[in-house]
């Protein structure tokens, strides 16, 4: 089956080179876990969670090989953050806990309970706030104890969380919460802002937001935590990353990426890129959209709002972590990791 599975990958890749004009191998192929879903860069070393498989793979990358395989759970690992030699691996459904990892030897070190299904995570100072989808609520870690001291409330299945000064929001299925992190407490109602807003990108004091269920971008001002804007974009925008003022909204719905002015707050181009268009992300002056139906990265020059690049992957990237040149490009349902260098 791995041979097979092997050669498939192989002709494939070779297919989409010789006869899809514009297409592109990937530079690396580096095989990880069972269904690889996010990433986290600490030193030069990129460590990958395998969701179902309960397991962190550490890829060296200056070798661009695996060097070790770290058990953690139970559950299904997601999102990371780090803190002075210590990882820190969420483990969703199933695990209910953060497992800390020793980064200098590879080794897991402890597990601390939080609540139901941990998702996301965001750290500010030495203190990380996980989002429990399952339970509404944030588990605050002091991240030098290794411990909870301290459990909030939010709104229904939070999936996503950013800080801003001293203030996390904390993205709930159709609000945001908005959580004072001095006292560690909700301040102010929820902010409606459509439904499933699964990520949000900081521009000077606003947040703009993609409301994943529907069609449009919300723009949060944070000096009076009020929605100013209503972006209408493409069908299921999903994600967005910003390259100097215009940012980049991939709609999954309709296989496209809306550019937006973040000075008029007006969508400016829309660009044509693969089928299923989720997970985007800045690289210098270009912006890889990961296409997760038909398998391919594409590259945007952000200087023409142009594809320039589509690269075959083996199935389903959903996750893209950038370390110098290269950026490493999750492919869940393949259980590789490609390493593509966007410049070239």
């Amino acid at each position: 089956m791995k041979s097979l599975k092997a050669l498939t990958l192989a002709v494939s890749a070779i297919i989409a080179v010789l006869v899809v004009p514009g297409w592109a191998a990937a530079d690396t192929i580096i095989p990880v876990g069972v269904n690889p879903f996010a990433s986290f860069v600490v030193g030069s070393k990129v460590y990958v969670t395998n969701q179902n498989e309960g397991t962190v793979s550490v890829i060296d990358a200056n070798k661009k090989a695996v060097v070790a395989v770290v058990p953690v759970g139970p559950g299904h690992p997601t999102f990371m953050e780090s803190h002075s030699y210590k990882l820190y691996v969420l483990n969703f459904y199933g695990g209910d806990s953060v497992s800390v990892v020793d980064t200098r030897n590879d080794t897991l070190i402890r597990s601390i309970p939080v609540g139901g299904s941990p998702f996301y995570c965001t750290k500010v100072g030495s203190t990380l706030y996980v989002i429990n989808f399952d339970s509404g609520s944030v588990s605050v870690i002091d991240m030098n104890a290794d411990r909870v001291i301290a459990t909030i409330k939010v709104g229904s299945r939070p999936a996503y969380s950013i800080a801003m000064g001293r203030f996390l929001y904390v993205h709930n299925e159709d609000t945001i919460s908005v959580v004072d992190t001095r006292t560690n407490t909700v301040v102010g109602a929820p902010i409606p802002v459509g439904p499933f807003p699964f990520s949000s990108v900081v521009v000077g004091p606003k947040l703009f937001i993609p409301a994943t269920g529907g069609t449009t971008v919300m723009v949060l001002d944070t000096r009076t935590n009020t929605v100013t804007n209503v972006i209408t974009v493409g069908n299921n925008p999903y994600s967005a990353d910003v390259v100097g003022t215009k940012l980049y909204v991939s709609n999954a719905g309709d296989f496209t990426t809306s550019v937006i002015d973040t000075k008029t707050e007006q969508v400016i181009d829309t660009v044509p890129v693969g089928v299923g268009p989720d997970y985007t992300i800045r690289s210098g002056d270009r912006v890889a959209v990961l296409n997760y139906v038909d398998n391919s990265v594409s590259l945007i020059d952000a200087t023409k709002n142009q594809v320039v690049r589509t690269t075959f992957v083996a199935g389903g990237p959903v996750y893209g972590t950038v370390l110098g040149d290269d950026l490493y490009v999750i492919d869940f349902d393949g259980n590789n990791v490609f390493v593509l260098q966007p410049k070239k």
